[in-house]
């Protein structure tokens, strides 16, 4: 991500700026995969207990980051910096958490589990069970639907529904701030029935997805951004707990690598469907309607995949096996 901001700093120009952008983005997946492994590792090393708290408090000071970035950068924008001063600062960022990482990353496995760990493929198609597959096929068709249209949510409110880069920053912020306000008690919510939380945020946000198609004003993404967060929240701790269910631990970290893995690919296809879709229909409202009303035909699907599998984690009030 240094590489290609600073790239992207000072040569913003063509044909370099696909590349500087995909620099980007393949070290952004690479973190995406081991932020999702880190904390599976802590589960097998705790147990699994409160797994989806868990996950969503690990996230917790990245979605911090995450509302005080835009506030800054709206604020620089708005006297007079430029995108390409925002990405040397996010640069100078991602060399920060370079030296941070390297400082202040401990292992929690035992050594006997990581040696097991290390026997195996980084990518791991075999030995993740039965219920790891079934619920992978069942986020695939979700998640692809969402990323036709959350890519290009900036150019729908800028271009669309005609608001300044700045709000588009500040509503962003509320989203995020919103995320790390419900973090903790979502996420111990959650824990108390996974598929049931599961099923709702994933229709919730596929709901809530096609309501953009109608916005025009700053209080409706306000709105939106603030109704949107629960949902996220929900789905993205259970999503990685159900991901994990009954994989062993010394593959915990692997699965969920392999899972954002497999998610992470679906945005290379999808934003260009999406785009292609933009190109063809002439406006994302109808891009941003397509993904809710598919969106919210697929949970059906994975509602019928969570039916099919056994869940074995333990949450904090309540046994999550059960004997269907």
């Amino acid at each position: 991500m240094f590489v290609g901001l600073v790239a992207l700093r000072f040569y913003p120009v063509w044909p370099w700026i696909p590349l500087e952008y995909a620099t980007i983005q393949i070290g952004w997946a690479f973190i995406l995969i081991m932020t999702s492994a880190i904390p599976a590792d802590e589960l097998a090393h705790t147990g699994g207990e409160n797994a989806a708290r868990t996950f969503n408090m690990v996230l917790l000071p990245a979605f911090l980051v995450d509302g005080t970035s835009p506030v800054i950068a709206g604020f620089l924008l708005d006297i007079g910096y430029v995108a390409g001063d925002l990405h040397l600062i996010a640069a100078i960022g991602a060399l920060l958490a370079i030296v941070a990482t390297h400082r202040g990353i401990k292992e929690s496995l035992a050594r006997e589990i990581i040696e097991m760990a290390k026997s195996g493929s980084v990518i791991a198609l075999r030995g993740l069970g039965r219920n790891f597959w079934i619920f992978v096929s069942g986020m695939f068709g979700f998640v692809f639907l969402m990323n036709l249209a959350f890519p290009y949510l900036g150019n729908l409110v800028v271009n669309e529904w005609g608001l300044s880069e700045s709000i588009y920053a500040y509503a962003w912020s509320g989203w995020s701030f919103t995320c790390v306000i419900l973090m903790y008690g979502i996420g111990t919510a959650t824990d108390k029935n996974i598929r049931a939380a599961l099923i709702a945020g994933t229709f919730s946000t596929a709901l809530i997805v096609g309501l953009y198609s109608y916005g025009t004003t700053i209080l409706d993404l306000v709105i939106l951004n603030i109704l949107l967060a629960a949902p996220i929240v929900i789905w993205s701790g259970a999503e990685k707990t159900l991901a994990v269910n009954g994989v062993s631990n010394e593959m915990k970290g692997r699965a969920l690598g392999t899972y954002q893995f497999v998610m992470s690919t679906t945005r290379l296809f999808a934003q260009s469907i999406g785009a292609i879709l933009w190109d063809t229909l002439g406006s994302l409202r109808a891009v941003y309607g397509i993904a809710s009303i598919l969106g919210m035909i697929i949970v059906v699907g994975i509602t019928y995949a969570l039916m099919t599998l056994k869940l074995e984690y333990r949450g904090e009030t309540d046994t999550l096996r059960d004997s269907e």
